[in-house]
């Protein structure tokens, strides 16, 4: 446009039917840096989408005809033979008062041949694990946020305001219907191959093994504990019913050697 722009004197672009979408955003820019070439900016108006009809182009704000993707990122965890786990991402809008989670068999070339099945959920978590598939089998999965716009006004001449039962929110805004890649994600997934029956069963056995052992450990230890207790108890019933102990001194002795003494002393003195 830059050689154009040096001969440009006027540029007349109302009454051509425009479509405002993410595709006119870099003209929707280059006309608000040259307004001066525009004699009437409210005479370029929207024709589609409909949310948008009869609004003027370039008194819109870009985010208002080409909004940012509602979910910007979309991954698939834990896959197994018959369930995966589905985690997403989603813009900071509060607009987004729900998700749909979508699914259905493909071929290996991308060719859809199984029926489509959905599931609403709330604005959180955002993840959702899909149970019920078939082993070694392609799937494409899509998450579609739901966002909410106002509802559209009633004609002045017939009611005067919007009556308070058609006030609140509609499923979707009107450019995420238009552009319905802005408003959805989808990716392609492959579930794991069945695990052989031998590995299935050397892990019961594995399974039973461990839970025989944990048991044993724990009716030995609960034995062992039994015994000491058992063993204590005795010991102080033992000593509860033994007499007490009498520590004294004999002075039989002392008696005896005393007797000795004196007989010894009565001989002297005849």
């Amino acid at each position: 446009m830059e050689p154009v722009e040096r001969n440009l004197e006027t540029l007349q672009l109302d009454g051509n039917p425009l479509i405002c979408g993410c595709g006119v955003k870099e003209l929707w820019m280059w006309l608000q840096d040259h307004l001066s070439y525009v004699p009437d900016p409210t005479a370029l108006t929207c024709s589609l989408p409909k949310v948008l009809s009869g609004l003027s182009f370039l008194l819109l704000s870009s985010s208002a005809f080409c909004p940012q993707p509602l979910i910007v990122r979309l991954s698939v965890q834990d896959i197994q033979s018959h369930s995966l786990l589905v985690s997403w991402q989603a813009t900071n809008t509060s607009t987004i008062y729900g998700f749909k989670v979508s699914f259905r068999e493909t071929t290996s070339d991308g060719r859809v041949i199984g029926g489509l099945k959905t599931q609403s959920l709330p604005a959180t978590p955002k993840t959702h694990l899909l149970k019920g598939l078939r082993p070694s089998t392609d799937y494409l999965v899509c998450v579609e946020g739901l966002a909410a716009a106002p509802a559209p006004a009633t004609s002045s001449t017939t009611q005067g305001h919007t009556p308070p039962h058609q006030q609140g929110l509609h499923q979707n805004n009107g450019l995420y219907l238009n552009q319905p890649d802005m408003a959805s994600k989808c990716l392609r997934v492959k579930t794991q191959e069945p695990p052989p029956p031998e590995i299935v069963l050397n892990n019961r056995l594995a399974i039973m093994i461990g839970a025989s052992l944990g048991i044993t450990i724990f009716l030995v230890a609960g034995a062992v504990i039994c015994c000491c207790q058992m063993c204590k108890d005795k010991r102080e019933a033992a000593k509860r019913e033994a007499p007490p102990s009498q520590d004294y001194l004999s002075y039989r002795q002392f008696s005896v050697q005393g007797q000795e003494a004196n007989a010894v002393e009565e001989h002297t003195e005849c």
